[in-house]
């Protein structure tokens, strides 16, 4: 793939708010360039304050690379805050957003819910 740059980065998303409800309407600078690197497949680092929108440079890469490419990627997300990534989970399937959440605690049934396929149906694998 070429390098894409932060105006297509920022273009795409504008096309991605069309099939997604995302509970923001546009992308901070940091994040802006965060995510430009992510999907150029720099090696990277964030270091963000809370409330910043962090959230959104996790899911946003494999959403961009799967419009620009035509094909599926994914990000697994891998935490110790297991109610942060069940509120994530939730937030992320209320925007149309694919997403489960793995963890040693998951009942059999849930297990069974969320198996290896189920995980790879989604587009965002949190982790705890």
């Amino acid at each position: 793939m070429a390098s894409i740059s932060q105006s297509q980065v920022a273009e795409e998303f504008e096309k991605l708010k069309s099939f997604y409800s995302f509970n923001f309407d546009s992308l901070k600078s940091k994040q802006l360039s965060l995510i430009t690197d992510i999907v150029n497949g720099k090696d990277c680092f964030g270091l963000l304050p809370t409330g910043y929108g962090k959230s959104a440079t996790f899911f946003l890469p494999p959403l961009l690379r799967s419009a620009l490419e035509n094909k599926k990627f994914y990000s697994l997300i891998v935490s110790p805050m297991k109610s942060l990534m069940l509120d994530q989970v939730d937030q992320l399937t209320a925007c149309g957003i694919k997403s489960v959440a793995l963890g040693p605690d998951m009942t059999e049934e849930q297990k069974k819910g969320f198996g290896i396929y189920s995980s790879f149906q989604a587009t965002v694998v949190l982790m705890f």
